[in-house]
């Protein structure tokens, strides 16, 4: 609340956000205040009634390799999810089956409603969650996750997620895009489902790779590709729009 009344009192613009690792700045950069959850929102707990209670900003790989360790389904189909249990239940599709209660901050106020009531609005800032996972037993094990894990249409980070459920990183094989390079920016050859920067590169030439990948793929192996990076600020004078 005090980081709110700063911004308020200071006339910047309060902007959450959660891990950050699906989010590139344009070159113009961003004009606002970045609000992170600190620590103090992070962890994994059960309660009495055997609920998860998860805080916001705990990583979402971390949740589900821990409930799968206890033997806790409904999580699975999020293991290639980066980034924070927070910025995911305001993202990503999958929590409506398992998210019992949210806690969210809205106009300064902190609320808890149902999954879908903060999904509704667009300024919640997600504090923590509260989940009923089903119990597996011992169906649930390593031999069953490693299956399922081959079958991800998507690897973990990946910055891409394929509509037609093929696995990013076979697929982006099959297109022989990896190590294409593209001014300062390059597609690694032993992860292509990821973009990284040579030195020097803007955020205007990895949106033009991000595109160039999506219609080679799309045109050589008639797959679409959805991009996961979320973009935010301004492009720079006279960049790429």
């Amino acid at each position: 609340m005090e980081a709110l009344a700063l911004c308020q009192k200071e006339g910047w613009r309060p902007v959450p956000l959660g891990a950050g690792t699906r989010t590139m700045v344009r070159d113009g950069g961003w004009a606002v205040a970045i609000l992170r959850l600190g620590t103090g929102f992070s962890g994994v707990e059960r309660d009495d009634s055997g609920a998860w209670c998860v805080g916001a900003s705990t990583p979402v790989p971390a949740l589900v390799e821990q409930t799968k360790s206890a033997k806790a389904g409904g999580l699975l189909h999020l293991s290639c999810t980066p980034g924070s249990v927070g910025a995911s239940l305001r993202l990503d599709q999958g929590w409506d089956d398992v998210v019992e209660e949210v806690e969210w901050l809205g106009r300064r106020v902190v609320k808890r409603t149902g999954f879908a009531e903060m999904r509704g609005q667009k300024t919640a800032v997600v504090l923590s969650a509260r989940l009923r996972l089903p119990e597996v037993g011992s169906a649930y094990g390593q031999d069953v996750a490693a299956a399922w894990r081959r079958s991800l249409p998507c690897e973990p980070g990946a910055w891409y997620r394929s509509e037609a459920g093929s696995p990013v990183r076979a697929t982006l094989r099959k297109a022989s895009l990896q190590r294409v390079r593209l001014r300062r920016v390059a597609i690694p050859s032993s992860a292509p489902e990821l973009v990284v920067n040579l030195g020097g590169g803007t955020a205007a030439d990895v949106a033009l790779l991000q595109r160039c990948t999506v219609e080679r793929v799309q045109r050589s192996r008639g797959v679409k590709l959805e991009p996961r990076m979320v973009w935010a600020g301004r492009h720079a004078k006279g960049g790429e729009r």
